[in-house]
């Protein structure tokens, strides 16, 4: 017998133990990890799911907002347009006021003969202006 062959023997045999133990380890790490690996798989699916779903959530909500934003832009245009109107209007009320101010001063500032009844006086003068705006002599 050569003394090469009981070492090789237990070579092969301290092989075929390693390779029996990596089996085994492998083996009940598999069964260790296998059921908490496929539970952090199904979390993460639903938590995927529940992103998906923050998503088209958040998504409905920023249309929503960009709309409302949209009409608020319309909406702050009217409004600046109809303060144009309005102020326009103001404008164009106290140019056809002036006239009446200047008219109605005139008839303020106008007095009665000396020694004449002020009541006769008063209606004899509304009577003559309201003969003139209605276009009667």
């Amino acid at each position: 017998m050569n003394p090469l062959n009981p070492l090789l023997w237990k070579a092969l045999g301290v092989i075929a133990m390693i390779a029996v133990g990596i089996g085994l380890g492998y083996k009940a790490t598999s069964a260790y990890y296998s059921p908490k690996v496929a539970a952090l798989e199904t979390q993460l699916k639903a938590a995927n799911d529940r992103a998906d779903s923050f998503e088209q959530s958040y998504n409905a909500v920023a249309a929503a907002a960009q709309k409302q934003n949209d009409e608020l832009t319309k909406l702050v245009a009217q409004a600046a347009e109809r303060e144009q109107q309005a102020k326009a209007a103001a404008d164009k009320a106290k140019a056809e006021s002036a006239g009446y101010q200047a008219q109605a001063t005139s008839i303020l500032q106008s007095q009665p003969p000396v020694g004449a009844n002020e009541c006769a006086a008063a209606s004899a003068a509304f009577d003559a202006e309201l003969k003139t705006e209605r276009g009667k002599p």
